[in-house]
């Protein structure tokens, strides 16, 4: 009985070490703030947001999926979107990441967007999906000599390079863009198609060009013009290859399995009369041989 006890104690200390290493994936939607957005009408009468939200938890998170509802200028619900994903993957803790968000006619709850003439009150905003996970993008990739520029079609062009500093070959690149007016908030945004070449061995560099007008083709003379009011830019670079695991989940089982097996071994060498319980203390004393 005193060898069972003494058991039980050290697997309940292993265990609690044990799965404090593992990182909480349950889903946190509470860590996602949507820090600022801008509202257009398309040519086509349709409401686009341009906005970003950013990752306020301590768990990097596998994607964010979010909607929202717009209200006209009379703070009347009009419309819903439909959910939408934020333009990053595995995102880090204090990582911010740019969407866009869409309202058709056929989100309206009247079947029409007419009340847009009239303005927008404000979005209202809801995270639908923002899981955890022990999962990092390969981040030994830098990007340098990136340069901005007006072009003359008056447009707001990004251009530079990426070098991968690491000892890993990362593959599929591709960058995100956010810019910015003179408050701080968000007014446009733009991703590259996969960067070329598809992999990108260390120490290999490669470029890329993205533009204030390119996501949202339904805007392009409203971003033109916007082009003069942008006055910073943030880049986030992404790759699908290597994702690392933190702490992968094939090895927890296998790991928990051994060290509790060797637990049972090491309690079964102790003699049971070297075990001493003290009834009279809640304190338990290993005494020595």
């Amino acid at each position: 009985m005193q060898r069972l006890l003494v058991t039980f104690f050290i697997l309940t200390c292993i265990i609690s070490i044990f799965f404090c290493k593992i990182p909480n994936l349950y889903a946190q939607p509470e860590n996602v703030e949507v820090l600022s957005y801008s509202w257009y009408v398309s040519s086509r009468g349709s409401l686009i947001v341009v906005g970003e939200v950013q990752n306020i938890g301590n768990t990097n998170l596998e994607s964010i999926i979010l909607k929202g509802i717009a209200y006209s200028s009379d703070t009347v619900a009009e419309a819903e979107s439909s959910n939408i994903v934020a333009h990053s993957r595995q995102i880090l803790p204090q990582q911010k990441v740019p969407f866009i968000m869409y309202f058709f006619p056929e989100n309206s709850y009247y079947n029409d967007l007419n009340w847009i003439s009239h303005g927008v009150n404000h979005i209202e905003f809801s995270v639908t999906l923002a899981d955890g996970t022990e999962n990092y993008q390969y981040h030994y990739l830098e990007i340098f000599n990136d340069v901005s520029y007006i072009n003359s079609n008056r447009v707001f062009m990004v251009t530079g390079r990426v070098r991968n500093t690491g000892n890993e070959v990362a593959g599929k690149l591709w960058i995100v863009a956010t810019f910015y007016n003179s408050t701080g908030s968000v007014i446009a945004t733009d991703f590259s198609d996969y960067l070329s070449p598809d992999m990108l061995e260390p120490g290999e560099t490669t470029s890329f060009t993205l533009t204030s007008i390119a996501a949202i083709p339904e805007l392009v003379n409203e971003f033109t013009d916007l082009s003069s009011e942008i006055t910073a830019y943030e880049l986030v670079i992404q790759t699908e290859a290597p994702i690392i695991p933190e702490f992968p989940e094939w090895i927890i089982l296998p790991l928990f399995t051994f060290i509790t097996g060797i637990s049972l071994i090491l309690i079964k060498k102790i003699p049971s009369s070297v075990v001493n319980f003290q009834n009279t203390s809640e304190t338990i004393n290993l005494v020595s041989e």
